[in-house]
């Protein structure tokens, strides 16, 4: 739903123009991530105040973004990060 309502940045450098920006609310860390690039993402939202989950659901980016190799997602919606850490954290 956040995908198709244009709420969602793809991409690991992506997510950092966005958090730097202030517009995420939420960052989605997969599984599949490299040690070098889950540390910066995983710093870079502490930096800037903003929550992330790291869930170990294998393939659970690939369906939230609809695509491949793909290992950060950030929302940007309020709402739609606040229900989806709830299901993911449930």
């Amino acid at each position: 739903m956040a995908v198709r309502a244009g709420k969602v940045i793809y991409g690991n450098y992506s997510v950092k123009a966005a958090l730097m920006k202030g517009r995420l609310s939420l960052v989605v860390i997969g599984s599949g991530i490299s040690e070098r690039s889950r540390k910066d993402a995983v710093n870079m939202c502490e930096y800037y105040k903003t929550d992330y989950i790291e869930p170990d659901i294998p393939g659970l980016i690939e369906n939230i973004s609809g695509k491949k190799e793909v290992y950060v997602v950030g929302i940007t919606d309020p709402n739609m990060a606040k229900q989806l850490k709830k299901i993911i954290t449930a």
